[in-house]
């Protein structure tokens, strides 16, 4: 998926002719513009347009291990899944806010998106790179609706469909983080009108219920943190600081290094959380006075 102020990479182009190797020359390298501003309605456009049986959907900013991709693809088409994803990391910029990104990375494909499709509840993917079948989507996924956030609506389908979704554990890819503060502030005000958009077209309690759920363990969970650190500090400072030390483990598990920015990482956190939920609240009464989402 290609933005207005993106390029074709190097990186992509190899990958593309690896994988037209590795298919004898059965496949299609699709680059999707923003004539279709959203991912979303891309996603509609090429499974309307192009008969291919399967999709591989990368965004273009992706850098990935060759050999795991190929791997990845390989085990897709072998068990012919309808929809596969992997996990994704964050590239190393070295800067405290990079950093942070690549906690929030960890937290959300190892702990978070697992637990709730375990749970039956879980209505997210990652969006940077999922493998799709199209005769199990094309002309079924609701095309009333439009949204930034093409993972959600994507996985709520799934969801409600009772879709089997094929995980892979491995790293299929390292996407550019956001680097800066206004870089985060307005990556969260954009999944704040995504959801809103979603949460409004939801046409049953159940479907509601799940992208509440959703929006409680993505952007509530540090407000429970919080809670814990409070009740531990007045049990003493050495249970505060062990449960600090103990869920900052929790979170980086075999990267110690990334231990002291998992300490920081909840409570700077909390200032975007707030901010996503203010704009929720704010789209939300937009909607309700009859704006679009």
């Amino acid at each position: 998926y290609l933005r207005d102020n993106e390029n074709l990479t190097s990186e992509m182009q190899l990958l593309a002719e690896s994988l037209n190797n590795q298919l004898s020359g059965d496949f299609k390298f699709v680059v999707c513009d923003e004539k279709q501003k959203t991912k979303y309605k891309k996603l509609l456009h090429l499974l309307k347009n192009d008969d291919s049986a399967y999709f591989l959907s990368i965004d273009i900013d992706m850098s990935t291990d060759i050999k795991v991709m190929l791997d990845f693809v390989s085990d897709m088409l072998k068990s012919q899944a309808d929809i596969g994803w992997g996990q994704i990391r964050s590239q190393k910029k070295y800067s405290f806010v990079s950093t942070i990104i690549s906690i929030d990375k960890l937290v959300s494909h190892t702990i978070i998106r697992p637990f709730l499709w375990k749970a039956g509840i879980g209505i997210s993917i990652p969006g940077q790179c999922f493998w799709i079948k199209r005769s199990t989507f094309a002309d079924k996924l609701p095309s009333e609706i439009d949204t930034f956030l093409d993972d959600l609506a994507l996985g709520l389908y799934i969801n409600q469909h009772k879709i089997s979704a094929t995980i892979s554990k491995k790293v299929l890819g390292y996407e550019i983080p956001n680097i800066t503060c206004t870089g985060l502030w307005k990556q969260r005000t954009r999944w704040a009108t995504g959801y809103a958009s979603l949460l409004v077209g939801a046409n049953n309690f159940d479907a509601r219920l799940k992208i509440i759920l959703h929006g409680i363990a993505y952007h509530g969970l540090w407000i429970v943190h919080l809670i814990l650190c409070v009740f531990f500090f007045h049990l003493g400072a050495f249970v505060f600081l062990a449960y600090i030390l103990v869920s900052a483990l929790f979170i980086v598990k075999n990267s110690i290094y990334l231990l002291v920015p998992a300490i920081v990482y909840p409570f700077f956190m909390a200032f975007f959380h707030v901010q996503w939920f203010i704009s929720l609240q704010t789209e939300l009464k937009r909607s309700k006075n009859g704006n679009r989402c």
